[in-house]
Protein backbone atom coordinates (compact mmCIF):
# COMPACT_ATOMS: atom_id res chain seq x y z
CA UNK A 1 0.00 0.00 0.00
CA UNK A 2 2.05 3.39 -1.26
CA UNK A 3 1.64 6.53 0.77
CA UNK A 4 -1.03 8.28 -2.17
CA UNK A 5 -3.72 5.74 -1.35
CA UNK A 6 -3.29 5.96 2.60
CA UNK A 7 -3.45 9.89 2.34
CA UNK A 8 -6.80 9.37 0.14
CA UNK A 9 -7.66 6.66 2.63
CA UNK A 10 -7.29 9.36 5.37
CA UNK A 11 -9.03 12.35 3.46
CA UNK A 12 -12.39 10.39 2.77
CA UNK A 13 -12.44 9.61 6.53
CA UNK A 14 -11.61 13.08 7.54
CA UNK A 15 -14.11 14.48 4.98
CA UNK A 16 -16.96 12.30 5.62
CA UNK A 17 -19.99 13.65 6.68
CA UNK A 18 -20.43 11.95 10.13
CA UNK A 19 -16.64 12.85 10.78
CA UNK A 20 -17.37 16.59 10.04
CA UNK A 21 -21.08 16.74 12.36
CA UNK A 22 -18.73 15.27 15.43
CA UNK A 23 -16.18 17.87 15.06
CA UNK A 24 -18.62 20.80 14.54
CA UNK A 25 -20.26 19.53 17.54
CA UNK A 26 -17.39 19.24 19.60
CA UNK A 27 -16.23 22.64 18.17
CA UNK A 28 -19.77 24.51 19.40
CA UNK A 29 -18.80 22.51 22.88
CA UNK A 30 -15.55 23.54 23.01
CA UNK A 31 -16.40 26.95 22.23
CA UNK A 32 -19.80 27.30 24.64
CA UNK A 33 -19.19 24.98 27.36
CA UNK A 34 -17.41 26.96 29.96
CA UNK A 35 -20.02 29.64 29.46
CA UNK A 36 -22.91 27.45 30.39
CA UNK A 37 -20.79 25.38 33.22
CA UNK A 38 -20.10 28.83 34.86
CA UNK A 39 -24.08 29.94 34.32
CA UNK A 40 -25.98 27.09 34.53
CA UNK A 41 -24.31 24.26 36.76
CA UNK A 42 -22.51 24.22 40.34
CA UNK A 43 -18.61 22.89 41.10
CA UNK A 44 -19.86 19.14 41.13
CA UNK A 45 -20.40 19.64 36.88
CA UNK A 46 -16.65 20.81 36.80
CA UNK A 47 -15.06 17.45 36.29
CA UNK A 48 -17.86 16.04 33.32
CA UNK A 49 -17.02 19.42 31.27
CA UNK A 50 -13.19 18.91 31.58
CA UNK A 51 -13.33 15.51 30.41
CA UNK A 52 -15.15 15.94 27.35
CA UNK A 53 -13.00 18.89 26.60
CA UNK A 54 -10.59 16.79 27.02
CA UNK A 55 -11.63 14.53 24.76
CA UNK A 56 -11.99 17.14 22.36
CA UNK A 57 -8.83 18.57 22.60
CA UNK A 58 -6.97 15.50 21.83
CA UNK A 59 -9.52 14.74 18.76
CA UNK A 60 -8.69 18.36 17.59
CA UNK A 61 -4.87 17.35 17.95
CA UNK A 62 -5.56 14.29 15.76
CA UNK A 63 -7.12 15.90 13.48
CA UNK A 64 -4.52 18.37 13.01
CA UNK A 65 -2.30 15.58 12.77
CA UNK A 66 -4.20 13.52 9.86
CA UNK A 67 -4.84 17.28 8.18
CA UNK A 68 -0.95 16.85 8.21
CA UNK A 69 -0.82 13.78 6.62
CA UNK A 70 -3.35 14.11 3.71
CA UNK A 71 -3.20 17.97 2.82
CA UNK A 72 0.27 18.69 1.47
CA UNK A 73 -0.74 22.55 1.70
CA UNK A 74 -1.68 22.17 5.16
CA UNK A 75 1.67 22.16 6.86
CA UNK A 76 4.19 22.75 3.63
CA UNK A 77 6.44 19.87 4.42
CA UNK A 78 7.70 20.33 0.74
CA UNK A 79 9.71 23.66 1.59
CA UNK A 80 11.68 21.90 4.00
CA UNK A 81 13.18 19.53 1.70
CA UNK A 82 13.38 20.97 -1.71
CA UNK A 83 16.97 21.48 -2.74
CA UNK A 84 17.19 24.63 -4.41
CA UNK A 85 20.95 25.11 -5.36
CA UNK A 86 22.85 28.30 -5.21
CA UNK A 87 20.34 29.51 -2.18
CA UNK A 88 22.03 31.63 0.58
CA UNK A 89 21.77 31.59 4.24
CA UNK A 90 19.13 34.06 4.47
CA UNK A 91 17.01 32.57 1.72
CA UNK A 92 16.81 29.08 3.06
CA UNK A 93 16.01 30.83 6.66
CA UNK A 94 12.94 32.42 4.73
CA UNK A 95 12.15 28.82 3.22
CA UNK A 96 11.82 27.06 6.57
CA UNK A 97 9.88 30.34 7.85
CA UNK A 98 7.48 29.00 5.31
CA UNK A 99 6.61 25.98 7.31
CA UNK A 100 2.63 25.65 7.92
CA UNK A 101 -0.09 27.23 6.49
CA UNK A 102 -2.52 29.77 7.41
CA UNK A 103 -5.03 27.43 8.31
CA UNK A 104 -2.31 25.03 10.51
CA UNK A 105 -1.78 28.20 12.76
CA UNK A 106 -5.26 28.89 13.60
CA UNK A 107 -5.26 25.15 14.56
CA UNK A 108 -2.64 25.01 16.61
CA UNK A 109 -3.70 28.44 18.52
CA UNK A 110 -7.35 27.10 18.87
CA UNK A 111 -6.45 24.05 20.09
CA UNK A 112 -3.50 24.81 22.41
CA UNK A 113 -6.38 27.80 23.61
CA UNK A 114 -8.72 24.83 24.86
CA UNK A 115 -5.57 23.62 27.58
CA UNK A 116 -6.56 27.06 29.58
CA UNK A 117 -10.73 25.56 29.73
CA UNK A 118 -9.42 22.77 30.93
CA UNK A 119 -8.89 22.73 34.71
CA UNK A 120 -7.06 19.29 35.19
CA UNK A 121 -4.35 20.67 32.82
CA UNK A 122 -3.39 24.07 34.86
CA UNK A 123 -4.32 23.44 38.57
CA UNK A 124 -0.53 22.34 39.63
CA UNK A 125 0.00 26.08 38.16
CA UNK A 126 -1.90 28.01 39.71
CA UNK A 127 -1.35 26.36 43.20
CA UNK A 128 2.31 26.26 42.85
CA UNK A 129 2.53 30.10 41.44
CA UNK A 130 1.32 31.88 44.91
CA UNK A 131 4.47 30.30 46.79
CA UNK A 132 6.48 30.67 44.08
CA UNK A 133 5.67 34.78 44.12
CA UNK A 134 5.94 34.18 47.58
CA UNK A 135 9.32 33.11 47.72
CA UNK A 136 10.52 35.29 44.87
CA UNK A 137 9.68 38.20 46.75
CA UNK A 138 10.95 36.99 50.07
CA UNK A 139 14.07 36.52 48.73
CA UNK A 140 14.76 39.77 47.21
CA UNK A 141 13.20 42.29 50.32
CA UNK A 142 15.00 40.10 52.54
CA UNK A 143 17.64 38.35 50.65
CA UNK A 144 19.56 35.19 50.99
CA UNK A 145 21.23 35.29 54.65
Amino acid sequence: MNFDKIRSVIKKIVESTPVTIIMSLFTIWALFSTDIKLAGTNINADSGFDIVLSIAFFLFLFEIFLQGIYNLEYLNLHVLFEEVPFESFYKKCLRFLNFGSFYFYLDCIATISLIFDVMKFYYPFIYSFPFLLYYITYISLIGWG
